[in-house]
């Protein structure tokens, strides 16, 4: 097997380069839902694409650079009355189709998002030496940091019950 991606892979590739050019100068004004105190942009593409077995190591880290890409354009664009909202790219691993990139105006709700432990959904932090970015061959932007957990996902509501492991890492402005 080649590590070449294929048209379709490389048509979304496009896609998500274009998003993230788009963010260049946007930050948003304040939380669009009221309440709960984020924003989120969701990454364009096929889920088939961004998860096993299809995807490959390639288009993940293409993947990840976009959005890490995106949300530095977001936190460049972050004027100073916005200054304690945090912008991070939530990357999804090895399911990128969950990625996105959020904007968090509300503080105590940014400390408590990765404080994740119920027998529905559980994550635990990853060691550094585990960073994603070293794996798949990406640069962290200067400004930013990386954070991973490992995560657990139940849905009882299935018969036999979903059940879902993965990681998700999160890259998140500082000092800004």
């Amino acid at each position: 097997m080649t590590d070449s991606v294929s048209e379709e892979t490389e048509a979304m590739m496009k896609c998500l380069a274009d998003w993230a050019d788009k963010m260049v100068g946007f930050f948003p004004a304040s939380p669009v839902r009221e309440g709960y105190g984020y924003n989120h942009y969701k990454i364009p593409g096929s889920r088939t694409l961004l998860t096993p077995p299809v995807a490959m190591r390639q288009a993940y880290e293409r993947c990840a650079r976009e959005i890490l890409r995106a949300a530095v354009n977001i936190s460049n664009a972050k004027p100073e009355k916005a200054k304690l909202a945090k912008v991070t790219g939530i990357v999804g691993y090895p399911d990128m189709f969950s990625s996105e990139v959020c904007v968090f105006f509300d503080e105590s709700y940014w400390l408590s998002f990765a404080d994740r432990d119920s027998d529905e959904e559980r994550w635990k932090p990853l060691p550094p030496e585990s960073s994603l970015a070293a794996r798949l061959g990406f640069i962290v932007p200067p400004g930013f940091h990386e954070q991973g957990y490992s995560t657990y996902a139940r849905d009882d509501s299935f018969e036999p019950p979903f059940e879902e492991l993965g990681e998700v890492w999160i890259y998140n402005d500082v000092g800004q």
